[in-house]
């Protein structure tokens, strides 16, 4: 497993979140929903650890849409792995624990994103991990946008001339 200290693992690549802006990484984020969500998950102090667009096991994925009679994530016939947007450890007071979410916006929900879903849904409950979707319009959008203007501030080094003497 992991270490969890203060890194976030965004796109396959680990920061250290004492001493770097995170804010130019995540403006790559390929949805505003899940920027939005990424920016509220980091200023929750029990969140130690992101990981974006976390990749399922194609077999297992697979055997899971044949048992439910969906068919697989795929491309041009070709199966694909699925991915979930987060999959985010947090300091419990039991330890460290993760837990699944992937954010959409309602009118994304078609039957097919449904059946998507329910294909992960399942492959994270065999793990025993908390899986769950976030509705951006539950997400609060005023603190997001607080947050995203002073997030580049958060962390001093991303300031010059500024230091912890101020």
């Amino acid at each position: 497993k992991e270490d969890h200290g203060n890194e976030i693992a965004l796109n396959c690549f680990h920061f250290d979140t004492s001493s770097f802006s995170l804010q130019s990484s995540i403006k790559t984020i390929a949805c505003s929903q899940e920027y939005n969500y990424l920016m509220l998950l980091n200023w929750i102090d029990i969140v130690v650890d992101i990981r974006e667009q976390y990749p399922l096991q194609i077999n297992r994925t697979k055997e899971i849409s044949e048992q439910l009679h969906i068919p697989h994530a795929h491309l041009d016939n070709v199966p694909v792995y699925q991915t979930t947007d987060f999959m985010i450890s947090i300091q419990t007071s039991k330890g460290v624990s993760d837990v699944v979410r992937t954010v959409k916006v309602v009118t994304d929900l078609s039957s097919r994103t449904l059946e998507l879903f329910e294909i992960e849904r399942r492959y994270f409950e065999e793990q025993g991990l908390d899986w769950g979707i976030i509705l951006e319009s539950r997400l609060p959008s005023i603190m997001i946008r607080n947050i995203d203007w002073i997030f580049d501030g958060r962390f001093l080094d991303s300031r010059p001339g500024l230091d912890t003497e101020l």
